[in-house]
């Protein structure tokens, strides 16, 4: 698996009384593609490192899915539990809990550009940094799907039959 490359470009602010500007820095998910039947699937990612916090940040983790970046969780750590087939992202944001009040990110409301839009980085006034890009997953889960008999009845005069059915079409393979 090979990881794309990331380029990060987002405007500096600087806390008053300090001389060094927040940085979400980066993340690499430990398994980009997880393809399995269990009902719930751990994401995970692990920070590159490279994250900057002024004295007073702190950093929380945003799951997003779907194209238009929906947040769907949030946590202290980039580990989420999903149940669903989708493209799953999670991003890095380091923020001052005076500035900025987390309860804003709504799962299953917010967006990721709606976030952004707050910062200095999208054109706000908050001083914070969010990774946009994040760490990359996609989940399909495989289902067998149903299938349909061709007859109900089944006679075996012989002590043999023969079964047929007809798949649904709704399998994810």
């Amino acid at each position: 698996i090979s990881s794309p490359v990331r380029i990060t470009a987002q405007t500096p602010c600087f806390p008053p009384g300090q001389s060094v500007s927040p940085n979400a820095g980066t993340l690499t998910p430990k398994v980009s593609f997880n393809c399995t039947g269990l009902a719930n699937i751990l994401l995970e990612a692990a920070p590159d490192g490279n994250a900057v916090l002024p004295n007073g940040y702190q950093t929380i983790y945003i799951l997003t899915s779907g194209p238009n970046y929906v947040i769907r969780q949030t946590g202290p750590v980039a580990s989420f539990s999903v149940s669903g087939n989708n493209a799953y992202h999670i991003h890095g944001l380091v923020y001052d809990p005076a500035t900025f009040d987390v309860t804003t990110l709504v799962p299953h409301v917010t967006t990721l550009a709606a976030v952004n839009a707050t910062l200095v980085q999208g054109g706000g006034t908050i001083c914070a940094s969010l990774d946009m890009t994040g760490a990359a997953f996609t989940v399909n889960r495989p289902v067998l799907g149903a299938l349909t008999a061709v007859s109900s009845t089944v006679c075996a005069p012989t002590g043999t039959a023969t079964v047929e059915a007809i798949p649904d079409g709704n399998a994810n393979v």
